[in-house]
């Protein structure tokens, strides 16, 4: 269970007593774990893969407003004691996660108050997720975008290679297809990324810094100082 950062930053004994109550499961790409406003029946710690949160229109358009990789959970917020949650979530690279049935959820994060204050600072990464796509989406170009996106897939997913078709990254990013294929082959000519039919590899992770805005350099602090919170933790407990 320790390749999910968050499980591993609880006390051993905490960790026990949980780790009989979670079951570990191989979930694939685009798997929908939630639909917004259905009731959530489990949270999701991923291990290796990384789930997107989808904001929907009545219509139908989409645009992700975070994501979630072994550094968290998904369904974090019906652990504040919504019973339903606004946006969907899929699975975006597939892999396995550690899943936990939301009654046992709720009991063991009410428990001690170590435990929430980790929780409360993962709710606070996610939260920063949604205020920045907010202003990346009003006011940066959809090359910088894509940039976010992609480094941000790469931090959680640890790979450098996606097996996304330009119609999936249009679905994340809410922006014409047409357009995110123009901004791939702009950043595929300049050597930053290659792709090949339903696949996406980063070429060169410097010059894709280069181009991203200050919102994914802003998430990734918060979630760099989250993570060096919860290590300090696990060290000193």
């Amino acid at each position: 269970m320790n390749r999910n950062r968050l499980l591993a930053a609880l006390p051993e004994v905490e960790l026990d007593r949980l780790t009989a109550e979670l079951t570990v499961v191989d979930l694939k790409p685009h798997k929908v774990l939630y639909e917004p406003h259905e009731p959530v029946h489990h949270v999701y710690f991923p291990l290796n893969l990384v789930i997107s949160l989808i904001s929907l229109t009545k219509e139908g358009e989409t645009v992700e407003i975070g994501m979630v990789g072994n550094e968290g959970l998904a369904g974090a917020a019906v652990l504040l004691g919504a019973d339903t949650i606004p946006y969907r979530a899929i699975v975006q690279t597939g892999g396995k996660a550690a899943r936990l049935e939301i009654g046992a959820a709720r009991k063991f994060f009410s428990s001690d108050p170590v435990i929430q204050k980790l929780l409360l600072r993962y709710i606070h990464i996610l939260l920063t997720q949604t205020a920045q796509s907010v202003i990346c989406s009003r006011f940066h170009s959809l090359e910088q975008r894509v940039a976010r996106w992609l480094l941000a897939t790469q931090d959680r997913a640890g790979d450098e290679a996606f097996p996304y078709t330009h119609e999936f990254v249009s679905t994340m990013l809410g922006a014409r297809r047409v357009s995110v294929t123009l901004a791939l082959g702009v950043m595929e000519r300049k050597k930053i990324i290659e792709t090949t039919r339903g696949k996406i590899r980063i070429v060169d992770r410097g010059k894709l810094e280069k181009v991203a805005c200050e919102c994914y350099f802003i998430v990734r602090h918060e979630t760099n100082a989250f993570l060096a919170e919860i290590a300090l933790h696990k060290r000193t407990n």
